[in-house]
């Protein structure tokens, strides 16, 4: 169902440091050594700092345009944004919808367009924009899902709370209104404990959207989605 991503933004940040669990459970699973963190004040996000959003589209005629506008639409986010839009060779009219906004974008967002040659599934799609992207964080995006206006400036808000960590988590809400997660202030999960504690308990949700994850755990790890 279609969700509305960063929900609640003035609150409900998670971040995660050392990661050493199977990261979520759609990616091909690898444990990285634990690496304690500790909260720090909180610190304004760097200019320079780059995140790439990784969208795969396929058969999302009726959804891309208002998802597309939900990117572009982010106020202040502290931080160079790319967009990847991963074409997976949908027989509809969604690399049309997404082809004609791109060419009619002028704002500070740079949306990337990727082809596959056949296709070959979600996983793939976003598998091949982890490859292309450029950004020190990336963020998965459904198609059929959009972001509140205020959801990246509120990611690194929490990322300010404590640099290193590898993941930073929103709440987020179905369509309809109900949360799909739902936390009141911001947790830093720094032990070992803490996170397998946050994941049973499903605190932490095993999807790839959501979070801003960082690009180097995911490469150094190969941290990626299992295809087929």
């Amino acid at each position: 169902g279609k969700r509305q991503l960063g929900w609640k933004w003035k609150t409900d940040v998670y971040l995660l440091g050392g990661t050493c669990f199977p990261f979520p459970a759609f990616l091909v699973s690898a444990c990285v050594p634990f690496r304690p963190l500790k909260p720090h004040r909180p610190q304004a996000a760097s200019s320079k700092m780059t995140i790439s959003i990784i969208i795969p589209i396929y058969n999302v005629e009726q959804y891309i345009e208002e998802c597309l506008f939900s990117v572009a639409s982010q106020l202040n986010p502290g931080a160079h944004v790319e967009c990847i839009l991963v074409d997976d060779c949908s027989p509809d009219r969604s690399m049309d919808i997404v082809n004609e906004f791109v060419a009619n974008y002028h704002g500070n967002v740079l949306f990337r367009v990727l082809r596959h040659e056949v296709n070959r599934g979600v996983s793939a799609a976003r598998n091949t924009g982890i490859k292309a992207a450029t950004g020190e964080y990336v963020l998965f995006v459904d198609a059929d899902d959009y972001l509140f206006e205020h959801c990246l400036a509120e990611m690194l808000k929490g990322l300010g709370l404590c640099p290193e960590a590898d993941v930073v988590q929103m709440n987020s809400l179905w369509l309809g209104g109900a949360p799909y997660s739902k936390r009141n202030g911001s947790v830093v999960l720094s032990s070992k404990a803490d996170r397998l504690r946050a994941l049973v308990s499903y605190a932490v949700h095993v999807n790839p959207w959501n979070r801003l994850v960082k690009r180097t755990l995911l490469l150094r790890h190969g941290l990626f989605f299992a295809e087929g």
